[in-house]
């Protein structure tokens, strides 16, 4: 590596470290000036050092807003962290980028993913009550299972022109005799979607497909059916819920579920249906588990 590359790369951590610091805080830092060298202090007693020729660059280059005593990120701040953590792949300004693993081809292979490219992304983010992830495990990996094997069938709608046609011997895939050009893994998917979306019943099938498959909205989805709004939040959980059952029937299990019955603590059923009953007591009737 050459010196102005090293002298580059030091630059570059340099400003990396004094927008994060900035970025963090919930408010403007006050800027303390002392020659070439300044003191950032954060709101809540953070502090961090920073040369003014920096500084002033990064003003130029609006990154940092400077007014008076005060010093703070600005939102192309926090779009230049984002290509900085994303190896300076620009797409890491407008997508979450993560390493996943995926079976390609009977390979698993490391890929670049874009992590809010699904909806079930932003809802798994989401918290309930008892500060619990809205979309468990189990769902946003039978929400993931499902979109992958829609996939693997074939069945995403096309963006640009189909030039299958223009191959001698090959037919459309919507034509008569399509079907024999699929491949026995695109079947097996198929018969694989069929039988989850039958699992999980007609009245859950329609929104699970439009938001894990063809990756619809929450307010897509209501707008085209006329549902109140967040309706779709709660059908799309229990379209998740069953697919999950159905995907992992093992670990997803039941909340157990006591009988219960209207007599008093003495109460005792029979056989034929009459009721035994014992000494009275001194707890009142109600119900009982």
């Amino acid at each position: 590596m050459t010196a102005a590359h090293n002298k580059s790369q030091a630059v570059r951590r340099e400003t990396g470290r004094v927008l994060r610091f900035l970025a963090q805080q919930a408010g403007a830092a006050a800027l303390h000036i002392n020659g070439d060298e300044a003191m950032l202090v954060a709101p809540h007693g953070g502090r961090a050092k920073a040369g003014m020729r920096l500084l002033t660059a990064l003003a130029s280059a609006g990154l940092v807003a400077i007014a008076e005593d005060r010093i703070s990120a600005t939102r192309e701040a926090d779009a230049w962290l984002r290509r900085l953590d994303g190896d300076w792949d620009y797409r890491a300004q407008h997508q979450t980028l993560e390493r996943r693993d995926i079976e390609i081809g009977g390979e698993w292979r490391s890929v670049l993913v874009n992590a809010d490219e699904s909806p079930l992304a932003t809802l798994r983010r989401l918290k309930d009550r008892c500060g619990r992830n809205w979309i468990c495990d189990e769902e946003w990996a039978a929400g993931e299972r499902l979109r992958r094997d829609f996939h693997l069938a074939q069945m995403s709608p096309r963006v640009s022109a189909n030039w299958e046609a223009a191959v001698p011997g090959r037919k459309r895939s919507g034509e008569a005799g399509g079907n024999a050009a699929l491949t026995e893994r695109a079947l097996d998917a198929r018969v694989r979607i069929d039988a989850a979306l039958a699992a999980i019943g007609p009245e859950l099938a329609d929104v699970a497909l439009d938001i894990c498959c063809f990756l619809k909205g929450l307010e897509a989805v209501e707008h085209e059916r006329q549902w109140p709004q967040r309706s779709a939040k709660l059908v799309l959980k229990l379209a998740l819920g069953a697919l999950a059952r159905h995907y992992f029937p093992q670990s997803v299990q039941p909340r157990p579920r006591h009988a219960l019955h209207w007599g008093s603590p003495d109460y005792r059923p029979t056989l034929d249906g009459r009721a035994v009953l014992g000494k009275p007591s001194g707890n009142a009737g109600g119900l009982q588990p």
